[in-house]
């Protein structure tokens, strides 16, 4: 009885902390898949709660049944949370939707024919003598409910792995807030792993009472705490990406580790993500002179890149700069490419009218 009322609190506590995150950011795509995420998991507690509070062997089953769908959506929506929270501005592709559809199609598909009386699609053997309040559903889960959980594990460490392979790629650095973000789609995934191994005499769902809301409350963090610098951060990054010189910033050990949208395109044709790249191998088959600047803390080059791929020859000044040297907390380097095509050009019909001015004048003198 005791796990039961524990279990409403928890689930009426990511009610509110849903509830709560509507309010503050509706208007975030991450925010609402985290929303949808948090509601799908304080139903799939509710429904554990029910469960146990229910006195008649067809509503145990009732509730246990619905809360297989209601589990796969919370895995589902995960995913989605992190993709949007990566990469705010990408979509998710059909094929993900499809990866992530299929799962709640199958529990919903099994929760209803056991509900039907054909319980064998999700339990391999049930237990009828739990007609008092506060028992769980005795039943052992069928190879499908099985494939359900390692799907829903599968689809955890895919949403985790989204945020630590794209959320170190939004920034210069990775934040503090991604690694709450982190931390609290892996509390989940580390729990099921503690309850399967039997070091959680409650089993999983004991184990949710703690992981989900810890996890929600994380998660919750990472989206909101750092609202302001958040924001600051979007901006620094749109005028970033709005400036037609192409800009690197390189960290101690000379990998890129920021680019605007320029320096992606300048880089297009030798790789297809400078982010991570060694400079020095980013720039190998560039003149020399280029990674000659990269030695040094400070300094300044020219370059002229012949035609290629149907671009016309582009002239740049180079520009090397560094942090401070009593600033060394974290070292970064800034390669800055100016296109100076045009000055070049310009120097160079300044130089011919000159000379043919020179000309015309030697021959009327």
């Amino acid at each position: 009885m005791m796990l039961s009322l524990l279990s409403l609190v928890a689930a009426a506590l990511l009610a509110g902390l849903s509830l709560l995150s509507a309010i503050c950011g509706w208007s975030r795509r991450e925010v609402r898949n985290f929303v949808a995420m948090v509601v799908f998991g304080a139903a799939w507690l509710m429904a554990s709660s029910l469960e146990r509070l229910a006195s008649s062997f067809y509503a145990k089953l009732a509730w246990d049944a619905l809360s297989w769908p209601l589990a796969m959506s919370m895995a589902a929506f995960t995913v989605i949370f992190a993709h949007f929270y990566a990469r705010p501005s990408a979509r998710v592709s059909v094929t993900t939707r499809m990866i992530l559809l299929s799962p709640v199609v199958m529990a919903s598909a099994a929760a209803i024919a056991a509900l039907a009386g054909f319980e064998a699609f999700l339990y391999y053997s049930l237990t009828s003598l739990v007609d008092l309040p506060g028992s769980e559903l005795g039943s052992v889960p069928s190879p499908l409910a099985l494939v359900l959980v390692v799907y829903s594990a599968v689809l955890a460490i895919w949403a985790c792995g989204i945020v630590a392979r794209g959320g170190s790629k939004k920034n210069a650095a990775p934040r503090t807030v991604d690694l709450f973000v982190l931390a609290g789609l892996s509390l989940p995934l580390v729990g099921l792993m503690v309850a399967t191994a039997g070091f959680w005499p409650a089993g999983y769902e004991g184990m949710a009472l703690v992981c989900f809301p810890v996890g929600a409350a994380m998660l919750a963090y990472g989206l909101f705490s750092q609202r302001l610098s958040g924001s600051l951060t979007m901006a620094r990054r749109a005028v970033m990406d709005t400036l037609l010189d192409p800009v690197f910033v390189l960290g101690d050990d000379n990998k890129v580790v920021d680019c605007n949208a320029a320096a992606r395109t300048l880089v297009a044709t030798h790789t297809s993500e400078p982010i991570g790249a060694n400079a020095s191998e980013l720039f190998a088959s560039w003149p020399s002179s280029v990674n000659a600047a990269l030695d040094f803390p400070e300094a300044e080059t020219e370059i002229d890149l012949p035609d290629r791929d149907g671009i016309p020859r582009r002239s740049y000044r180079i520009t090397v700069a560094s942090n401070a040297v009593r600033d060394r907390t974290v070292g970064w380097k800034l390669l800055v490419f100016n296109d100076v095509t045009g000055q070049k050009t310009d120097a160079r019909d300044l130089a011919a009218s000159n000379e043919e001015l020179e000309f015309w004048v030697k021959q009327r003198t």
